[in-house]
């Protein structure tokens, strides 16, 4: 009645919602998204989501994610991150190897290096001023920010 569009699916599908909703989304040609999801929750579901913001089928849009107090950023190529000197960031491959890394602004840089899906190379990095940079080669790499942690970042 507002003008909102309603899309409804089987509750027995062979995707998941926030896919379809992604779907959707591309279809109508977004060119940035920001999933809000709860961190609470089945396991599976949350690492399928994830998984699923760096498929090559959303690489027109950019892609972030606001899980509970974390924060999720999708880089395909390049992307500047905003944020506070000493919060977390971590930087993980899916997909495949995430090549040429290279960051600014974060306490232990890259330069041109490789990161590999499964290899916790990129975990537990720190920003050093309030903007960061991370740009690669090839690949796709998330950015996790982990958010606060009794009442200060962690």
């Amino acid at each position: 009645a507002r003008g909102m569009r309603i899309v409804r699916h089987p509750e027995a599908k062979d995707a998941t919602d926030l896919e379809l909703a992604l779907d959707e989304a591309l279809a109508l040609g977004a060119r940035r998204v920001v999933v809000v999801a709860s961190a609470a929750g089945r396991l599976d579901h949350l690492l399928g989501s994830l998984l699923l913001l760096g498929h090559e089928r959303y690489a027109s849009i950019e892609l972030d994610a606001l899980v509970g107090d974390a924060r999720v950023h999708v880089i395909r190529t390049s992307r500047s991150l905003a944020g506070e000197p000493g919060e977390l960031v971590s930087l993980f491959a899916v997909g495949g190897p995430a090549t040429d890394v290279t960051t600014l602004g974060l306490a232990y840089p890259l330069h041109g290096e490789a990161l590999e899906p499964g290899s916790s190379r990129g975990t537990s990095n720190r920003f050093t001023e309030r903007n960061a940079s991370v740009a690669l080669g090839t690949g796709v790499l998330l950015a996790v920010r982990p958010g606060r942690e009794e009442g200060r970042l962690c």
